[in-house]
């Protein structure tokens, strides 16, 4: 369950809810699709295949290489990089992270997977296949 929740945490972190403050513009800055990977503090590895649409909804999958597990992630995130969201496939859980976008043009940062009482911390580099 633990490793579950490893890969939930990365997608689920770019996967947000939009608020009032900070929230997605017509034109988000991170519109686009991104595939990149993650890796987590409890050695879990995996890697992710997701698109942020100009408003900042998040959509995607990803595959845990460590567990052998896909699944999807749905959310938002928001024009000051705050992404929430939700994490399926063999489990639930609540994704709740920040990202940027790096100096070298990947959407980076760490995103916290929650289920229960367990939280999972995951470092995401993906790469932009388009902008």
């Amino acid at each position: 369950m633990r490793q579950t929740l490893c890969a939930a945490l990365l997608f689920a972190g770019l996967a947000g809810c939009g608020g009032s403050s900070g929230g997605p513009s017509a034109n988000s800055p991170f519109a686009g699709h991104w595939v990149g990977n993650y890796t987590s503090d409890i050695s879990q590895t995996g890697t992710a295949n997701l698109t942020v649409a100009n408003d900042g909804s998040v959509t995607g999958t990803g595959h845990n290489t460590t567990a052998n597990f896909n699944f999807d992630v749905a959310g938002s995130v928001q024009d000051n990089g705050h992404l929430t969201g939700d994490f399926s496939g063999g489990m639930t859980a609540q994704i709740d992270g920040n990202v940027a976008v790096d100096n070298n043009g990947h959407l980076s940062g760490t995103v916290h997977q929650m289920n229960g009482s367990a939280t999972v911390t995951l470092q995401i580099d993906l790469t932009p296949l388009w902008p």
